[in-house]
């Protein structure tokens, strides 16, 4: 893998990582979410445990990164643009699925807990979007640079071209 490849791709998956760091302090301290979300009456009133859909997603993203990054540094056969196809397409087939499950899953809170549970799965995901989101939009550019290069870049002879 080239130097061309490896640093944007590497880059994407730790603004990844840290967005998925956020998303996981606010699914384990959801008090922080309700408060700077101005929902303080969800701390006193709601006492389950919410772990939404859209944290599952990122886990699932950083697994599809890692994965994306360690076929890049294996594979450099002659179907390279192929395989950045394929990665383009699994990457954008789980971001265009996520809206759809996160609507069953908000059907779901409302009919097994209730308004304050639809209001705290509401609130967590809200803030969650809202500090990640900045961190997957940049990091989704650097992934898809990474893997344009990844499909266009030729392997030359010499060993100068693997860093």
């Amino acid at each position: 893998m080239t130097k061309e490849v490896k640093t944007p791709m590497i880059v994407g998956i730790i603004l990844y990582g840290i967005a998925l760091l956020i998303d996981l302090l606010s699914v384990l301290i959801p008090n922080i979410a309700y408060a700077a979300m101005g929902a303080t009456y969800l701390k006193e009133h709601f006492y389950g445990f919410i772990f939404p859909s859209v944290t599952i997603f990122q886990v699932i993203g950083i697994i599809m990164l890692i994965t994306f990054y360690m076929v890049m540094q294996k594979y450099n056969g002659p179907e390279k643009r192929i395989v950045g196809i394929i990665m383009i397409v699994v990457f954008c087939v789980i971001n265009i699925v996520q809206p759809y499950i996160r609507i069953a899953e908000a059907q779901a809170y409302a009919n097994f807990s209730g308004e304050k549970g639809l209001a705290a799965l509401s609130t967590l995901e809200s803030f969650i979007s809202m500090f990640t989101q900045p961190f997957t939009i940049v990091s989704t550019v650097f992934v898809m640079i990474a893997i344009g290069r990844y499909g266009i870049i030729k392997r030359e002879n010499n060993n100068n071209s693997d860093i």
